[in-house]
């Protein structure tokens, strides 16, 4: 029989109810650490974000993995509490407290329950500023570190991220991967100076979420964080800037998985910053090309053709570049297919732009991504974070969905056509060699390159 209409028609999307971005309290403890607060008493937690701005850069070339295994070991033990007293401490608060580090920044966040606060503030504040990376933890730390290399590698996924990041971004520090060289050079007293630098209250930033009063706020930060004194700041320099390069041309990277059925690509180039006035418009166009499982290139390449369970494009912001990306994985007989239909796409969305119809869609699909965001004290934590170290003006967040929803489809195509460009891209392909080295050679007017795990050309 015929199918009833609710499985024909996509239900109407009923208009979105009035959203705003909390309302955040900006001021600086009397030894210069930032602060940034949103009270949140929906539920009885407090969730929080210390920041050491910069100190993932401190180690520099040759180094890739130190800023990491430095986050992980923040609660590795101090001079007063070895690591398994800090986790069951983070477990009697109803909580936990870990670090993690990007390509700029370190930071160490956690949650507990509101009537524990004090023990969390006390906890936060003794692993950012007394942490001794202990020699058998750092010992530990790297041999995991090499092992997690090895598992990673041998993730076809993985390898393609590690390779487009390094076609991309070339020999800029946000191109270079972890090696087992890299890995080695992590030691105690490597990880001890670059705490001594980057642990300066001047350079850090606490971003705290909670169901808490400010004067709360205050006699928590007066006991711990703002008691801590240090001298000057921390003084390394940001990356240099990455902007698209005109100079550019589109190239095919081949990274060897002998016997492989299957090829991870990546296709993409240097984009604009979240901070360039055109990106909302260009987030437009990208949704409606591929940021969502109803975009033209999965309806195209997955539903039509079967060619993959699922393709997707992105832009990403860091620091210092932008970029844009498109990932799928595929069966190897189809990669130069799935390849061709990329760039056709690319090249339709820049002649044509998009419908009325898709821009409707794709700018509901980026406001109520964004709404999402904040639903949680994490999710708040979180965005405003990274917000903060991204430097983005102080209304960037709250204009958001309004700059979303003015965008046309004239601004959707004209921001696409300045910053997309397939002739630009690199194309990395992660598969079989001898299966695939033959037909890629005709999609790029320059020569396959192959390059090895770490996305390094491999000299012929």
């Amino acid at each position: 029989g015929e199918s009833p209409p609710f499985m024909k028609e996509a239900p109407e999307v009923p208009p979105l109810a009035a959203f705003a971005v909390p309302e955040r309290a900006r001021f600086d403890l009397d030894n210069g650490m930032k602060v940034v607060f949103v009270e949140d008493h929906r539920s009885p937690l407090v969730t929080v974000r210390l920041a050491f701005r910069g100190a993932a850069r401190l180690p520099g070339r040759g180094a890739a993995g130190t800023a990491e295994a430095f986050a992980e070991l923040l609660t590795g033990g101090t001079a007063r509490l070895k690591a398994r007293e800090i986790a069951e401490e983070a477990d009697a608060i109803g909580g936990a407290l870990e670090g993690g580090a990007d390509d700029d920044d370190v930071t160490l966040g956690g949650f507990a329950l509101k009537e524990h606060a004090d023990r969390l503030f006390a906890l936060l504040d003794a692993c950012a500023f007394e942490s001794v990376f202990p020699d058998a933890e750092v010992a530990l730390r790297r041999e995991n570190m090499l092992e997690e290399l090895r598992i990673n590698r041998g993730q076809s996924g993985f390898l393609a991220s590690t390779a487009f990041a390094r076609a991309v971004f070339g020999e800029h520090p946000y191109g270079v991967s972890q090696t087992e060289e890299s890995i080695g050079t992590i030691a105690p007293d490597r990880l001890r100076r670059m705490h001594a630098r980057a642990a300066v209250p001047s350079n850090m930033l606490v971003l705290i979420v909670g169901d808490l009063t400010l004067e709360e706020l205050d006699r928590l930060l007066k006991s711990s964080l703002g008691s801590r004194t240090g001298i000057g700041a921390l003084t390394v320099p940001p990356y240099p800037v990455l902007g698209p390069d005109s100079r550019a041309r589109r190239r095919v990277l081949l990274l060897d998985r002998p016997g492989s059925e299957q090829a991870a690509l990546r296709v993409g180039h240097l984009a604009p910053r979240e901070d360039d006035p055109r990106f909302p418009e260009l987030a437009v166009a990208n949704m409606a090309l591929g940021g969502a499982f109803t975009s033209r290139l999965n309806n195209d390449i997955r539903e039509k053709r079967g060619y993959t369970y699922g393709v997707y494009s992105g832009l990403s912001s860091r620091r210092s570049a932008g970029i844009f990306s498109i990932s799928l994985q595929t069966r190897t007989g189809v990669v130069k297919k799935s390849l061709k239909l990329i760039v056709k796409h690319l090249k339709k969305l820049l002649r044509r732009g998009i419908s009325d119809a898709e821009l409707k869609q794709a700018k509901n699909q980026l406001v109520a991504g964004f709404v999402r965001e904040f639903e949680t004290q994490k999710g708040i934590a979180d965005a405003l974070l990274d917000a903060e170290l991204s430097e983005l003006p102080d209304d960037y967040l709250d204009g958001f969905v309004g700059r979303v929803q003015a965008v046309t489809r004239d601004e959707a195509l004209a921001a696409a056509r300045e910053h997309l460009d397939p002739e630009r891209a690199a194309l990395v392909v992660v598969g079989d060699a001898a299966a695939l080295a033959r037909p890629l050679k005709g999609l790029a007017s320059q020569p396959l390159t192959r390059v090895d795990e770490n996305g390094v050309p491999i000299s012929p």
